[in-house]
């Protein structure tokens, strides 16, 4: 049977007791992501001793009865607990259709965590799956010289440059958080990013605050000013470190200080147990500068793909002839009802 799981206590019991989740999974991640008039929920499936949980954000359909739901900003999916080899998603696929239907959630759309396992097995024959691009990581079961071997060659002779006048520290103040979010979003206005990639003070608020959420805000600062140069926010949970957000002042862009971050957030857990550093892909998936950046820090990459479900083909179909417009062309677009901008890519 599905069950809806809404307070912070049963959610966080559910994900202590599975094989594997990220912070993205959390009750608080998904209450500091969402938008106004969004629902955060856990749809728990058990039988026997298997149990499937999948989070989502519970939107209503404007002018209508009906309603969808989507996923935070990351790298989300299904988690699981004592699935066997060669699972059969047959009960779990009916069970989970009936239950959005009994709601009247038309779609479902998901953006799948690729360190987390046996997602594809849930999702099998569940809507359509699609590999959206790919995202670097680097290894951390290796020792630090293993790690550290994956560097390219350039990317060590710019770190040991980078080195000789700056430093990096650890943001502990308020005015470090700040300092933080301001050269974040000034490099979101530099790259011309999307709206949905400037996010309100609340939200940053949300994640150095939590108590559920191990975040880490690290800066580079500049010797010879005392300026400081670079920020980025990293999360770690459950064996993974991601590099969730970044960004550099303009007048440092030529001394590249944000990759003396990352060295330094892999360094401060070489021996601390995890499997994984994500450093996450390109602009909106792609294999671009962005992604050749963080290529240069290692050579394993994966693959990371999308989730979109059709619950209802009759009343999605409906919802498109209604609302569609000569305005919007994206036919990559989903739930191609809902007009304005694209499904959020990934950094």
């Amino acid at each position: 049977m599905i069950t809806e799981i809404k307070d912070a206590p049963k959610w966080a019991e559910i994900l202590d007791s599975v094989d594997h989740y990220d912070f993205y999974h959390t009750y608080d991640y998904h209450h500091i992501s969402k938008s106004e008039g969004e629902e955060p929920l856990l749809l728990l499936y058990t039988k026997g001793q298997i149990q499937i949980a999948v989070p989502l954000l519970l939107r209503e359909i404007a002018d209508s009865d009906q309603y969808d739901a989507t996923s935070v900003y990351g790298y989300s999916g299904p988690v699981s607990r004592n699935l066997t080899v060669g699972f059969d998603n047959k009960n779990f696929r009916n069970e989970l259709r009936e239950y959005l239907l009994s709601k009247k959630i038309v779609s479902v759309f998901s953006r799948l965590n690729p360190f987390v396992s046996k997602q594809l097995d849930i999702l099998n024959d569940i809507g359509d799956i699609n590999i959206a691009g790919q995202v670097a990581y680097i290894d951390m079961t290796k020792d630090a010289i293993g790690q550290r071997r994956d560097y390219n060659r350039r990317l060590k002779t710019q770190l040991n440059g980078i080195k000789r006048n700056t430093f990096v520290r650890k943001a502990d103040a308020e005015e470090d958080f700040n300092d933080f979010v301001s050269i974040y979003r000034a490099s979101m206005d530099r790259v011309g990013a999307a709206e949905t990639y400037y996010f309100s003070q609340d939200y940053f608020d949300g994640l150095i605050t939590s108590d559920s959420i191990d975040t880490t805000v690290l800066l580079t600062v500049c010797n010879e000013t005392g300026r400081t140069m670079a920020g980025s926010l990293f999360m770690v949970c459950g064996g993974i470190a991601q590099y969730h957000l970044g960004g550099t002042r303009t007048a440092f862009m030529d001394r590249m200080p944000s990759k003396l971050l990352i060295d330094n957030m892999r360094e401060r857990h070489e021996n601390a147990g995890l499997r994984y550093f994500n450093l996450g892909g390109g602009l909106g998936c792609t294999n671009d500068k962005l992604f050749s950046f963080k290529q240069s820090f290692t050579k394993n990459v994966k693959l990371y793909s999308l989730w979109r479900y059709v619950v209802d083909p009759k009343a999605y179909n409906k919802l498109v002839e209604e609302r569609k417009s000569s305005e919007n062309k994206d036919i990559e677009y989903f739930p191609s009802y809902r007009s304005g901008t694209a499904n959020l890519g990934i950094l």
